[in-house]
């Protein structure tokens, strides 16, 4: 990407979508903002296109949520703090919670655009559909049914640590049912993990 373009998309994601969510307590590294809680790190990371060139391109936001509860059993953890959007739990794009979207947005920018209004245009679509989903899913409580949509492997310990061992198991047979032969590693995961708290698989 060249330095004129990354510029552009810098402006637009340093004004007012910097300044929303810094409103809700995100700090920012690079392109990706954070805000930490005692259960979770919310993460809202701007990614660029790998064919942007010149002053023209296009750029997405990416949301996750790590919780250090899941995956430090699971994975180990991230291998650095804050974690990188690709280390989190959770990982949606803000495009697939946007209704017009089609299951994916990416913005583009050009040597016409005003970026002022561009800037104005991302950050809201953050506060309609992506302040509410990082809110609901911050907790373990709250994103228990987001974690039992994936791969049953990270719903079973949230499960566990919200103290329903029942709907742990449930959850931890599903994985191992759904996960396919080829899948060793996260078989592996799924298999140490339920010698760890006892679950005979």
């Amino acid at each position: 990407m060249s330095s004129e373009i990354g510029k552009k998309i810098d402006e637009v994601t340093s004004g007012e979508l910097a300044a929303r969510l810094k409103e809700h307590g995100f700090r920012k590294k690079a392109r990706t903002f954070h805000r930490r809680t005692d259960e979770s790190t919310c993460i809202v990371n701007v990614q660029a296109s790998v064919s942007n060139a010149g002053s023209a391109g296009s750029f997405t936001l990416n949301l996750g949520v790590y919780f250090p509860g899941i995956e430090e059993p699971l994975t180990g953890g991230a291998p650095c703090d804050p974690p990188r959007e690709y280390d989190c739990t959770l990982r949606p794009r803000l495009g697939g919670l946007m209704a017009d979207s089609k299951g994916d947005r990416w913005w583009s920018i050009n040597a016409g655009t005003e970026l002022a209004a561009l800037s104005r245009e991302v950050a809201e679509a953050w506060r309609v559909y992506g302040r509410p989903w990082l809110d609901m899913n911050a907790t373990l409580a709250g994103a228990s049914a987001t974690l039992a949509k994936g791969s049953g492997l990270q719903g079973a310990v949230a499960s566990m640590l919200l103290g329903d061992r029942g709907e742990d198991e449930r959850r931890l047979r599903a994985f191992f049912e759904s996960c396919p032969p080829a899948a060793t590693i996260a078989r592996a995961r799924g298999e140490r993990w339920a010698r760890s708290v006892g679950i005979a698989i």
